[in-house]
């Protein structure tokens, strides 16, 4: 890690607040925003219908789990760890690629795993609109739809929280490669943002003098 770069990465499950928490984060550190995602739509690319499956006319991904998404993250995310003095948000799922994960640990930047307990997660994104979240998140999407599908007829499921498992059980082992995990349950936002500015401060200044 490079504290003279000032480079650094969110990472964490989808609807945990990624893209707002590196907004204001870096607004609470004087330094510039990006987010992959936002990044990739720049490309002249639909995220959504870049990882769906079932996008009309162009086969943008595939059927065994969305190999053309993740080459597009890819190439994208190569561009953005030559940034300095950002705080980036990457995608949900970003780390689940052993050469994401390569990227991140050579680009001198700091990442940080923004973890939480999942009931909370599931809750907070269940009192906004769940209807939105699917449609915006097809991999997400799909694992909720396996689970209803698993449990027709057997009386009631929590299927959002379930799903959630699910896609945190497949991205933990990326998200562990991070310099440090902060658990945001049940914390307000601005608890957060002031613990993770915190957290930051506290690992560029060790880096900068290890002796300390």
């Amino acid at each position: 890690m490079d504290p003279v770069k000032q480079l650094v990465f969110l990472t964490g499950i989808c609807g945990i607040g990624k893209t707002t928490y590196s907004q204001n984060i870096a607004a609470a550190l004087g330094l510039g925003h990006g987010d992959l995602d936002d990044s990739i739509e720049k490309h002249g690319v639909s995220i959504a219908k870049l990882k769906s499956r079932e996008s009309s006319g162009e086969n943008l991904v595939t059927e065994d789990g969305g190999v053309d998404f993740r080459e597009m993250e890819s190439k994208v995310l190569r561009s953005l760890v030559n940034a300095r003095n950002h705080v980036i948000a990457l995608g949900g799922g970003t780390l689940m690629a052993e050469k994401n994960q390569r990227l991140i640990k050579h680009s001198g930047g700091m990442l940080i795993w923004l973890d939480a307990d999942l009931r909370w997660v599931a809750d907070k994104v269940a009192s906004g609109s769940t209807e939105d979240f699917l449609m915006s998140r097809p991999y997400f999407h799909q694992a909720y739809k396996r689970i209803i599908d698993q449990h027709a007829g057997e009386g009631p499921t929590d299927s959002f929280f379930e799903a959630f498992k699910v896609i945190y059980a497949q991205r933990k082992p990326g998200y562990e490669i991070a310099d440090i995990r902060l658990d945001l349950s049940y914390m307000s936002d601005d608890l957060v943002v002031e613990a993770v500015v915190s957290s930051i401060k506290e690992l560029w200044q060790k880096a900068r003098d290890p002796q300390r």
